[in-house]
């Protein structure tokens, strides 16, 4: 049998109403649409204090002694990682001793998106009979590491929608319109780039607002559900994270010489082309199959942005399309299946 295994907090289907989820929830479509079974574990929150740590134990022991019942020598079990649960470890261990072939998806590394010792990742990452993981980068720097697990490339996470395309000609008039989707907040450059005077260009941001105020040319535009990628406007997405506009630095800048945003396939999902950092994990791939662009700060975004002629970007904006239409379908996964 072919199962997927995946960790939930709280109850049952309760995360498909949390948008941090969906690209978890988009794999899940991917593997059913293959023909694999679901195996779902979930940590039951208790609000009573004093009785949390025991009834957590007890019904999590429970799923364990169930689904070391369901899996058998022959099996093939994928795991999306992190499951930031302690039993799920427990049960790799047991998967493994019973002769099942387990492999991880991964979603993020998070000993280097949060700055930690990578030495406990390592270690789980090499129980493991294969990896996917985002980029070449991400897979080099593992290897770096010590991760001795045979590893594929996802290049891009898919990214499911029924949402229209916008029309190519629209977005082409928006050619001047640089759009920034996520958690602005945390997203710290742009508490100095929102206040950087812009010539020809114009910024539109979502998510939810923000605690600093938009100067001149920036503009807040509210949140949008994950699934209607037809919400959000312009003739750009931008891929940006850190705290600096001149490189992308600090923890989570440097996280994107590795991972593969979530961000840049909700941008080609909704057609649009991509502006990237180019020493970001996936520059070379955009760069290669015609998505976008690769800059080193964003104060050159201007300048190279007016050199672009409208027959260069309808170019962009076809590949876009294109790209936009595989992660709709989930085809980046299914291709690895």
């Amino acid at each position: 049998m072919k199962y997927l295994l995946n960790y939930y907090r709280g109850f049952p289907g309760a995360t498909r109403y949390n948008a941090e989820s969906k690209a978890k929830l988009d794999v899940i479509r991917t593997f059913e649409k293959a023909g694999y079974s679901m195996y779902d574990i979930y940590k039951k929150h208790i609000n009573i204090k004093f009785l949390r740590t025991a009834t957590e134990l007890i019904f999590l022991q429970f799923q364990m002694l169930r689904a070391k019942k369901q899996f058998n020598s022959d099996d093939i079990v994928y795991i999306q990682y992190p499951g930031s649960c302690m039993q799920i470890q427990i049960l790799l261990k047991e998967l493994k001793s019973r002769g099942a072939k387990v492999c991880m998806l991964v979603h993020d590394i998070s000993s280097f998106r949060f700055g930690k010792k990578v030495d406990i990742e390592v270690k789980w990452l090499n129980v493991a009979d294969e990896l996917l993981v985002h980029t070449e980068a991400m897979k080099n720097l593992l290897t770096d590491y010590g991760v001795k697990t045979p590893m594929r490339i996802m290049e891009l996470f898919d990214y499911y929608t029924d949402d229209p395309f916008n029309e190519k000609s629209e977005i082409l008039k928006r050619k001047n319109i640089v759009l920034f989707a996520g958690n602005l907040d945390k997203s710290i450059f742009l508490r100095t780039f929102v206040n950087t005077p812009t010539n020809s260009l114009k910024y539109n941001y979502y998510g939810v607002e923000p605690s600093f105020q938009m100067g001149e040319g920036h503009f807040y535009k509210g949140k949008f559900a994950p699934e209607n990628v037809s919400a959000i406007e312009g003739g750009w997405g931008l891929v940006w994270d850190g705290d600096s506009i001149t490189t992308c630095s600090g923890v989570l800048g440097e996280y994107l010489r590795y991972n593969a945003s979530h961000k840049a396939s909700l941008y080609l999902a909704a057609g649009i082309p991509l502006i990237v950092w180019n020493k970001s994990g996936i520059a070379q791939w955009v760069r290669e199959n015609n998505l976008g662009i690769a800059i080193g700060s964003l104060e050159e975004m201007e300048q190279v942005i007016n050199n672009i002629s409208e027959a260069d970007y309808l170019k962009l904006l076809e590949s876009a399309h294109q790209m936009g239409e595989k992660l709709r379908k989930g085809e980046m996964l299914r291709r690895l299946l």
